[in-house]
């Protein structure tokens, strides 16, 4: 939480209080006769609601695990009570003209009144009903959901490094100071950062539950842990009552098929976006190439060049293909667990996103720019052509191509493979899709290509993004659960979760909330 963050807060219940303030002035001079209890009962629900708001928001919530900003928070905290108290004693005192031994009772009892207002809201009426705050404690459910972490921007890219603390699978930490400096790896450029003995760590995100929505697949859900009901978890729906469940080679199986995480038709948004991990982001700009960091390679005589941000290649008449090929691992590691043993242990994942802001693409009628992926003997290609055309082609078949809604310049091109399906977007709008089938000769080992061609065409790209899907990891056998009552539940991070492959199914009754709102820190608010 930024020093600007915290004084736009404040600065935005100082204007409630000023708006207040001046309705209820308006109110005494309409009604001059209204008494003073009336006045203070009829001001009770709204001044009430705006206190707790902003003693829940900027008291217990706002926590950057920073003791400066505590401070400072517990301050603004205690100067906005205060305000608030002086106010109504003076509206009191000077405009209902009562005497300052009974404005400063009257005054008294208006903060009683807020105060057991405030509790039927927040204990009564929100949180049983309506929402519940939930404060992420573990590793389990990241990146989606952070819990107490170490956190520094890398120096050499801007690229906002964040590890989990924990050297033992499955423990919360306090937020309190690392004992030993800490050397973090960038996982966007591969350069090395150190985070001295002292830091403090970073407060577990916070979010809103939404106990009135019906779980679906892929939701996150707050539940009551079955071995400790007292302890609550979040962990995702991956399997509904009654279907057979089962996790094959990083995939979620229902009833004998592959859960999906597609649109289920063409000019449909992306779905499932927060199971995305990124792996590299062209819009950090390196300052020190490391050759052990993920980046974009070309070849001897290449004609591609960085250009700010991204990438550009102008026509060739000796190269008609130039190739830009990515050179970082594409596997089931998570950045956030190179502080423990399990970020040793990982599995290739196939299922791959590229993002690219295209500039511009220019050429003759044979022009195209290729994205591939490649595992094993088999190619996906997306085909972009100068015509604002394209197409999906899956091995030698030739591709349909397809008109684009837009024009390519300006557009942000997406595409994916992703649970047996290719999927090519143009500005979050999908506008071809087709299967992906699995080769006899493809094995779960198989490393993934990927690279970008430009054939007989110009080309630049304002940024390139690459990102890979989630991947579950069984534990032993734990990787089959029977039809029954209740959902089965798996952490994002399952290297470092404890879930149903623990304990089995959920019972309904456990239910608490949906996640529907992550909202602190505010630089990663999102709904859900």
């Amino acid at each position: 939480m930024s020093t600007f963050t915290l004084f736009a807060l404040f600065a935005a219940d100082i204007i409630v209080l000023v708006v207040l303030s001046g309705t209820t002035l308006w109110l005494v001079n309409r009604r001059r006769n209204m008494g003073a209890c009336q006045l203070v009962a009829a001001s009770i629900p709204v001044v009430a609601a705006i206190n707790l708001l902003v003693a829940y928001l900027m008291y217990r919530l706002i926590d950057d695990g920073s003791q400066q900003m505590q401070d400072a928070q517990k301050s603004v905290s205690m100067c906005v009570f205060l305000a608030s108290l002086c106010i109504t004693y003076l509206l009191i005192r000077r405009k209902l003209g009562a005497s300052s031994n009974r404005a400063f009772l009257l005054t008294l009892g208006l903060l009683a009144a807020h105060v057991a207002w405030s509790l039927v809201i927040a204990m009564g009426i929100m949180r049983p009903v309506l929402i519940e705050a939930f404060v992420i404690p573990t590793a389990g459910v990241a990146p989606t959901f952070y819990g107490y972490h170490l956190q520094q921007s890398c120096d050499n890219c801007g690229y906002l490094v964040v590890a989990s603390p924990v050297h033992r699978s499955f423990d919360g930490v306090a937020a309190s100071p690392i004992p030993q400096a800490v050397t973090l790896i960038c996982p966007n450029c591969g350069d090395f950062l150190t985070l001295p003995a002292g830091s403090r760590l970073a407060s577990g995100e916070r979010l809103l539950a939404d106990k009135t929505r019906t779980p679906h697949r892929w939701d996150m859900l707050v539940f009551e842990n079955p071995e400790a009901r007292q302890i609550r978890y979040i962990k995702r729906v991956v399997g509904l009552p009654s279907e057979r469940v089962q996790i094959v080679d990083g995939e979620v199986v229902i009833n004998g098929k592959v859960a999906t995480k597609v649109p289920s038709e063409l000019g449909q948004p992306p779905v499932c976006d927060d199971l995305w991990f990124p792996l590299h982001d062209t819009r950090y700009i390196v300052k020190r190439m490391n050759p052990n960091g993920p980046r974009w390679m070309t070849g001897p005589r290449s004609d591609w060049r960085q250009a700010g941000a991204g990438w550009a290649c102008e026509k060739s008449a000796e190269e008609p293909q130039q190739v830009l090929e990515y050179t970082g691992p594409i596997d089931s590691r998570l950045p956030y667990n190179q502080t423990t043993r399990s970020y040793h242990s990982w599995k290739p994942v196939g299922d791959v996103r590229l993002d690219l802001e295209v500039a511009s693409l220019t050429g003759e009628a044979e022009a195209a720019l290729e994205i591939r992926r490649i595992i094993g003997s088999q190619t996906v290609a997306f085909v972009i052509k100068p015509d604002s055309t394209a197409g999906i082609q899956i091995d030698e078949q030739e591709a349909k191509l397809v008109s684009l809604p837009n024009a390519l310049a300006g557009s942000l091109m997406r595409v994916s493979v992703r649970d047996g399906k290719a999927m090519l977007y143009q500005n979050e709008r999908l506008v071809a899709m087709t299967n992906v089938p699995t080769r006899p000769d493809q094995t779960s080992s198989m490393p993934c290509l990927v690279n970008i061609t430009a054939n007989k065409c110009s080309i630049q790209l304002d940024r390139i993004a690459i990102w890979r899907d989630i991947y579950f990891t069984t534990i032993g056998k734990m990787d089959d659960f029977s039809p029954a009552p209740g959902w089965v539940m798996l952490g994002d991070n399952t290297d470092q979760s404890k879930d149903s492959r623990f304990f089995g199914r959920i019972p309904e009754d456990h239910y608490v909330g949906v996640a529907g709102w992550r909202y602190l820190p505010l630089s990663r608010w999102h709904s859900f």
